[in-house]
This record gives structure tokens, sequence and C-alpha cells, in this order.
């Protein structure tokens, strides 16, 4: 099977276990994958340990643990903590949102959370 995925964008990921970090340059997004995939050459690249224990690895850098898992059908799965978005909200007139929606109804408008004003 030859298939191929697209890809959204490039950018660097943050992985936090045991409060030490990862960052990890160039990582692709795939929205379509259903799990995240990471290079063992990176990870070689940045002098980090792969170490094996039966069904248990972690990755190293300085005999320090960075992250742990464990290993079934050939596949390395990690335990990491989630990143955590900041959402940044930012005040823009009604009008505006009354504009760029195709000029919805207030109705509309109250329903998103996007005014408390008649935009006309």
């Amino acid at each position: 099977m030859n298939t191929k995925l697209q890809v959204d964008g490039i950018g660097v990921v943050e992985i936090i276990h045991n409060q030490q970090k990862l960052r990890l340059d160039n990582c692709l997004y795939v929205p379509k994958l259903t799990c995240s995939l990471l290079s063992l050459l990176e990870f070689f690249k940045k002098k980090i340990a792969i170490i094996q224990e039966g069904n248990r690895f972690s990755l190293e850098i300085n005999n320090k643990s960075l992250i742990n898992g464990y290993i079934q059908n050939n596949l390395l799965y990690a335990h990491y903590e989630l990143p955590k978005c900041l959402i940044t909200e930012v005040k823009q007139p009604s009008n505006l949102w009354h504009k760029h929606l195709g000029n919805p109804g207030t109705q509309v408008l109250k329903a998103l959370g996007l005014t408390n004003e008649d935009p006309h």
C-alpha cells in the first residue's frame, strides 16, 4: 500500500516528561494521522539514548529519563504530558463579525456569543 497523507504544517514540538523538556524541530503536522510518529534518527542526532528493558523503554539524555513508555506490536507507546494551549481573546466590534459572516442576523451573532449590540 502506497498511501500519501497531506502535511498541513511544519513546526516545533516540546514534549515534557518528569519536568524535562525535549524540543523537536521541523515536526510535520499531519491531521489525518491518529497518533504521533517520531523519527529515531532525530533522537540519535540529539544524542538521545533509547533504553529497552522487556516491553518497557525510555529515552534518555545524560542518563536522565526524558520519556518512558511500553512496546507493543513493534511500536513504542510513550507516556508524556500533553502540551497546554494558551488562548488569546481579541476584542472586535460585532459589526466586524457581522460583515465577515455574510451579514447574519443579530440572533445568529448572539448565539455565537459575538455580540450584545446591534451590528447595524
